[in-house]
């Protein structure tokens, strides 16, 4: 038997597959910018990957939290403790290391930060859409 996919796990994985996608192409992508363009690319990459990203994460949050309230086991508050952990990373390092870049301030410091900095995101969304795929 095929175990179906739920909306929620096709949520997950949006987030998982949006994830490892900027850690392992966009983020190293941006040292290959000049500098003097970073800036210009950045706030581009930054209104683009947002009609993405914002939807999927509030989107994901919402169906946990709800989920959560209404007797969701282990599972989802495991999956929602994980994902308040990626908004936590989120708003702590990356909107602040986003806003050096979009600043141009010292990209050649900033960048390799950014995608260190992106590793716990990275681990714990791949984690949420696992755990969520198999404790179906």
């Amino acid at each position: 038997m095929t175990p179906s996919l739920t909306p929620l796990d096709l949520v997950n994985f949006g987030m998982a597959l949006v994830i490892w996608m900027v850690q392992l192409i966009v983020y190293p992508g941006f040292a290959y910018c000049p500098p003097d363009r970073l800036v210009a690319w950045h706030a581009r990459y930054s209104r683009l990957i947002s009609l993405i990203v914002v939807p999927l994460m509030t989107t994901q949050l919402g169906m946990l939290a709800l989920a959560a309230y209404s007797g969701g086991g282990a599972a989802v508050q495991g999956m929602l403790a994980m994902v308040l952990m990626c908004w936590g990373v989120t708003f702590k390092y990356s909107v602040a290391l986003h806003r050096r870049i979009s600043k141009g301030d010292e990209p050649a410091l900033t960048v390799p930060m950014l995608i260190r900095t992106n590793w716990p995101r990275t681990i714990l969304w791949s984690a949420v859409f696992l755990v969520g795929l198999f404790s179906a």
